[in-house]
């Protein structure tokens, strides 16, 4: 995916915290970079991963690199011990498990 193609209005800010992949390091500081380009980018994955130090993303004044901690919350460890134990207990008592996904659509 090119950010320049204009999918994305000018001065819009482009945030990718799904899969590093998604966007290659050259179409991000092509896209901030342009004369009507992106205001600016924030991105909590990359591709490779980690990102090497020589990357040229780092120094970017426009762009807010986080570390791939954007899924981390305060009760995180909670809310999936409580979804394994309840879909235990789904599995247990034969009802079909809690949030699963659907290989079908994607997600």
């Amino acid at each position: 995916m090119a950010l320049t193609t204009g999918l994305l209005k000018p001065g819009g800010l482009f945030i990718n915290v799904g899969r590093g992949t998604l966007i290659k390091d050259v179409e991000i500081l092509k896209a901030l970079d342009a004369p009507n380009g992106l205001w600016g980018a924030a991105i909590d994955v990359t591709d490779p991963e980690p990102l090497p130090a020589d990357s040229p993303l780092w120094g970017h004044k426009r762009l807010m690199i986080t570390p791939h901690l954007s899924g981390e919350t305060e009760n995180e460890y909670t809310t999936s011990t409580d979804i394994l134990l309840r879909n235990i207990e789904n599995v247990n008592s034969g009802k079909p498990i809690f949030n699963s996904i659907d290989h079908v659509a994607g997600y």
